[in-house]
């Protein structure tokens, strides 16, 4: 996972400067994440532990980074220019994910199993592409109808980002398992690991913040 976060990383420095020349790379990215879909459905839906990062995988992870830090240098260029914004109403792409989710989740048994048709292996990939793109773009949208300045819930959820991002996964492997024995419909038990493993890593973010660690992860960015 380290190694994965390393390699994402230094993705987003290498096509940075690529993404100051034009917004081609965000719709670029969604496509890349559609041909992963499509060729390899495993990549989404089979389980990987290994030290080393699933190459599938890791390349998906890595098209949201590289169009999230192209969105970031399209809206700094946006801001030094004066450009108006042009603001996408949140509620399309959010109701886009929502749909897409729930026309691939009949699928992924299936898909999962290695038993899907290939009209169903290509439905799948194409619902759960705009799922997760969907998503992404109406949280942009959102993100873009706030103040320039948040406010403090806000200004901390920002900062406690990188944090989240760090712990999460220990967090989620202990909810998985503490939940694992229970006979619970696999709708709730996403649902109850995805709600704990947020909040806990939120809420311990509150004691690190103020450290030299916390300082590290929030960067330029004053603590408030």
């Amino acid at each position: 996972w380290l190694v994965g976060l390393v390699l994402k990383f230094a993705a987003v420095r290498a096509l940075r400067g690529a993404s100051r020349s034009g917004r081609w790379l965000v719709p670029a990215c969604a496509l890349g994440s559609l041909a992963i879909a499509t060729l390899a459905p495993g990549t989404l839906t089979a389980f990987h532990n290994g030290f080393l990062p699933d190459p599938g995988r890791l390349a998906w992870h890595m098209l949201f980074f590289v169009a999230g830090a192209a969105s970031s240098d399209a809206e700094a260029a946006r801001r030094r220019t004066g450009t108006p914004p042009r603001l996408l109403p949140a509620g399309l792409p959010a109701a886009t994910a929502v749909l897409a989710f729930t026309a691939a989740y009949p699928l992924l048994p299936a898909v999962s199993a290695g038993t899907a048709t290939a009209l169903a292996r290509a439905a799948f990939a194409a619902a759960w592409t705009l799922a997760a793109w969907g998503g992404v773009l109406a949280l942009f949208a959102f993100a873009r109808r706030r103040r320039a300045e948040p406010g403090p819930r806000l200004a901390l959820l920002v900062e406690a980002s990188f944090w989240t991002y760090l712990v999460h996964v220990p967090l989620v492997g202990a909810f998985q398992i503490a939940l694992g024995p229970r006979a619970l419909p696999p709708v709730a038990t996403w649902a109850l690991v995805s709600a704990g493993a947020a909040g806990l890593s939120l809420l311990s973010w509150l004691p690190v913040r103020r450290t030299a660690l916390g300082s590290l992860l929030a960067g330029s960015r004053p603590l408030r």
